[in-house]
């Protein structure tokens, strides 16, 4: 109001047009920079011209997901492209992408674009958050970043393995456009059929040369012909009478055998016949049933007297075993 009063009180100054945000920024970006996370010897390539599988980190329904899909259905439509939303501003958003890189980094993908249409240098903060570029850094897995539009820059982009201007940019720069691979195929086809038809054509002349040849030679080789029936039929009857030799010697061979065979067999059958009375005979059973006793002591057989200890024992008959004690004779 007029006549009025106001009065400030100054509690920081900055300088004008830089910010508090831009400051964090430049500080960060030097320190960073100052250990190595930015330079190109950390940067991975891509392992392949033709991608199979790519993961896209973008907002869930936003406009860089719109262009992206419409990138890919254009360039490279036969590649595998899984989406996966992510917040991609505020406070949150650093760490909702972090777990996300972390999940897609194991998935053994081709490559993966992290990826978020144009805003003010507040709305992109989120991807100078120093967590994210670590996990960034650590990644095993080639990214791609396309944050913002060409003048915009974040940490984000001097991490990432690659930086386009755009998303739609970023999924150009990793993938063939499929109308020069096919113009390529059409060109390789054309040179293909050209090579075939000049090699056909060369073959046709030659056979033309070398069938005229032949002709010259057919009489000779009719000859060669009756000879080789010849020696056919004589090699096959030479053959055929080897045959009948060596299947009459074999058989004889073989009667031969069976007969050396059988004898020893015989010997063997009579000399297990005997050997098997003799075990009979000596057996400890056909002893017991002869009258005579086995002495046993803690499970061994007692030779003799003077082997008995002072303890109980068995006495095997031929029909049971009774138990027994030593005694002397006054007792």
């Amino acid at each position: 109001e007029s006549a009025g009063k106001l009065q400030l009180y100054v509690q920081r100054i900055s300088l004008d047009g830089l910010g508090d945000l831009y400051a964090r920024y430049e500080a960060l970006k030097k320190n960073l920079s100052e250990k190595g996370i930015f330079a190109e010897e950390h940067k991975k390539q891509l392992k392949t011209l033709f991608p199979e599988r790519i993961g896209v980190l973008v907002g869930d329904h936003s406009a860089a997901m719109s262009d992206i899909k419409t990138a890919f259905a254009r360039r490279w439509p036969l590649c595998q492209v899984d989406y996966h939303p992510v917040l991609v501003q505020g406070i949150d958003a650093p760490a909702t992408i972090i777990a996300k890189l972390k999940e897609t980094d194991e998935m053994g993908y081709d490559a993966i674009i992290l990826a978020r249409g144009g805003g003010s240098f507040e709305d992109l903060f989120c991807f100078n958050d120093e967590a994210l570029i670590y996990t960034i850094y650590n990644m095993k897995t080639f990214l791609i970043s396309g944050i913002g539009h060409e003048q915009d820059f974040t940490l984000t982009d001097f991490v990432a393995d690659r930086r386009a201007a755009t998303p739609t940019a970023a999924v150009e720069l990793i993938t063939p456009d499929i109308k020069d691979i096919k113009e390529a195929i059409d060109e390789l086809q054309i040179d293909l059929q050209d090579a075939i038809l000049s090699c056909l054509e060369r073959k046709k002349m030659a056979f033309d040369y070398y069938s005229q040849r032949l002709f010259k030679y057919m009489d000779k080789l009719s000859a060669i012909e009756i000879k080789i029936d010849s020696y056919i039929s004589s090699i096959g009857a030479s053959i055929s009478h080897q045959c009948e030799r060596y299947k009459d010697q074999i058989e004889h061979d073989l009667s031969k055998m069976k007969l050396n065979l059988d004898l020893r067999l015989n010997k063997s059958q009579m000399l297990y016949k005997r050997l098997n009375t003799l075990l009979e005979a000596y057996s400890a059973e056909n002893v017991l049933k002869r009258g005579y006793t086995l002495v046993m002591q803690n499970g061994k057989l007692v030779k003799s007297k003077a082997e008995l200890k002072h303890q109980p024992f068995d006495v095997r008959f031929a029909d049971g075993i009774i138990k027994a004690i030593e005694r002397d004779a006054n007792e």
